[in-house]
C-alpha cells in the first residue's frame, strides 16, 4: 500500500521548507511505496527540475491564494478529500496565508504535520497567536528549534528537529 506525502509551502525561493522537502524527497529510495506531492501556487518551484521526473514527486499548482481564496481553498480540499486513509498533509505554520490550509486539512481528515521553522516576526506575531487558538488541534507540530517552537506554538508541546 502507497503513501502520499502532500507538501503546502514550497515557494519560488530556496529556503528552509524547500530544503527539507527537497532533501527528505531526493534521499527517499525510488523503489519506495511513499509519494510525493507538490502542492504549489508557483509554477516555477524551487528545485521544479530536480523534483519532477527524478523522483515519485507530482505536482499541483493552486490558484493564487491572494487572487483567487475561495478557488484555492475549493481544490486544496478537493484534493485532500480524495486522499487516501494514510497520507500526510504538511504545512509550514509560518504565515496567515495558511489559515485556509489548517482549515482545510481540519475538514478533510488527513494526518497534518506542522511545522514551525521562525522565531519571530515581531508585526505579525499576533497572527500566530490566533493560530494557536483556532487550530490547536491539527495535528502533529514540529520545530526546528526551541525558540521557534515559543513563537509558533506558545506552551502548546512539539516534536524539535532541528534541522538548520
Amino acid at each position: 500500500m502507497s503513501k502520499t506525502i502532500y507538501f503546502f509551502g514550497i515557494d519560488n525561493i530556496y529556503g528552509g521548507m524547500e530544503k527539507f522537502a527537497f532533501n527528505l524527497i531526493s534521499n527517499t529510495p525510488k523503489e519506495s511505496d511513499i509519494k510525493f506531492h507538490i502542492l504549489t501556487c508557483y509554477p516555477n518551484f524551487a528545485y521544479k527540475d530536480e523534483l519532477i521526473g527524478n523522483y515519485n514527486c507530482d505536482c499541483t499548482i493552486l490558484p493564487s491564494y491572494k487572487k483567487k481564496p475561495l478557488k484555492f481553498t475549493k481544490m486544496l480540499l478537493k484534493i485532500l478529500k480524495n486522499s487516501e486513509k494514510d497520507d500526510v498533509f504538511h504545512i509550514s505554520f509560518m504565515t496567515y496565508r495558511n489559515f485556509p490550509l489548517f482549515h482545510a486539512a481540519k475538514k478533510s481528515k488527513i494526518k497534518t504535520i506542522l511545522s514551525c521553522h521562525c522565531s519571530g516576526l515581531n508585526r505579525f506575531s499576533f497572527v500566530h497567536w490566533l493560530g494557536r487558538l483556532l487550530f490547536k488541534n491539527i495535528g502533529i507540530r514540529t520545530s526546528a528549534s526551541e525558540s521557534s517552537a515559543k513563537f509558533g506554538y506558545g506552551n502548546s508541546s512539539c516534536h524539535l528537529i532541528q534541522n538548520g
